[in-house]
């Protein structure tokens, strides 16, 4: 699996979890949008997900099952560096809700909503050469639209790749609150 697709993957199915996630099937596709001086350009990457594909528990909303049904897409910018490609990008959900398999209610996105990172990429393939440093961030304020009740999900993760060429997580802090 390349590393756009580990980083998407990492924030859709475990930075938004407290505990995993799974996927059994999912469509992907992937389009170059603009290239500027045949330098750097923006690829639009989009997963959309069905009934079953995107299932996962919340451990900050009493450990219920959530479901998320629709496109997830990805704005890659991709510029060549010395020694690989700098890649900036933001990941985008529609719908911005999920919806609790126990109760049936659904979680909203709030303003402020982000999920945004970097990555220097060894190869010269934007989003899909392996990478050699990724970083990713995410806040997620979320209401429930039944009860009114209010959580914030945040998500900083540092992974890179050591000389023996392993993957190592440098830092990853992910958490939810109650609140606005």
């Amino acid at each position: 699996m390349h590393s756009r697709m580990l980083g998407l993957l990492f924030v859709a199915a475990v930075a938004l979890i407290s505990c995993g996630g799974e996927s059994s099937g999912v469509t992907a596709r992937r389009s170059a949008l603009k290239t500027s001086n045949g330098q750097e350009k923006w690829v639009q990457s989009e997963i959309v997900y069905a009934p079953g594909d995107f299932v996962f528990p919340m451990d900050c909303v009493n450990g219920e099952m959530f479901q998320y049904l629709g496109t997830v897409t990805a704005l890659d910018h991709c510029v060549p560096v010395p020694g690989g490609v700098h890649d900036n990008w933001h990941i985008f959900y529609d719908p911005e809700e999920f919806t609790s398999l126990d109760t049936g209610q659904k979680w909203v996105f709030l303003p402020g909503a982000s999920n945004s990172g970097v990555q220097l990429l060894e190869g010269p393939e934007c989003p899909v050469s392996p990478f050699l440093s990724w970083d990713q961030v995410a806040h997620l304020p979320l209401r429930n639209t039944t009860t009114g009740q209010k959580i914030q999900f945040r998500l900083n993760v540092h992974v890179a790749m050591n000389a023996a060429g392993e993957i190592t997580r440098d830092f990853l802090y992910f958490g939810c609150t109650h609140g606005p």
